[in-house]
């Protein structure tokens, strides 16, 4: 198919087809296309692009509430190791599922944690965690095994988070 052949009902389908309803892919595909298709505009001999006409769609966006202390404590009776020591490190860190099991033993300097956030290494900022002293009894409780703190358990990354686990 060439430039000049996509008609609008075309280009929708596409995006239909590579975006599920309710994300972000649909309009982030349709902004992208549509910048392509302007830009070439004239170099494929067309007087718009069939993205033009096509409506963002509304993102509905999932917020999570926090956890209570209350379902915190009920979490640490139940939850086997090595989760019971991940949900106490993001508890005091704040950090997400994978940079807990990633965190290294040599980003733990003091009473600091320094970890560049998985999510946001493209922009090389390392963020400086301070060590509660609860969190502290719990890494002092964990085993030297590897490199990674909790490294004495192998460490899946396709679960889809901490909320999947409980």
């Amino acid at each position: 198919v060439y430039m000049d052949e996509v008609t609008p009902e075309a280009a929708l389908a596409y995006l239909e087809r590579i975006a599920p309803d309710g994300s972000k892919s649909f309009n982030n595909a349709r902004c992208a296309l549509n910048g392509i298709f302007k830009l070439l505009q004239v170099d494929a001999g067309i007087t718009s692009s069939p993205f033009e006409l096509i409506r963002s769609r509304r993102v509905s966006s999932v917020s999570q509430r926090p956890i209570t202390p209350d379902e915190y404590r009920r979490i640490l009776v139940v939850a086997p190791e090595p989760w019971r020591s991940a949900v106490q490190i993001a508890w005091y860190t704040g950090m997400r599922e994978k940079d807990v099991f990633t965190l290294k033993w040599s980003e733990i300097r003091g009473d600091l944690i320094s970890k560049l956030p998985a999510k946001t290494a493209r922009f090389r900022r390392e963020v400086l965690i301070p060590i509660h002293p609860a969190l502290q009894t719990v890494l002092n409780s964990l085993p030297h095994k590897t490199e990674r703190v909790l490294g004495a358990w192998s460490y899946k990354p396709h679960y889809v988070g901490f909320a999947s686990k409980f």
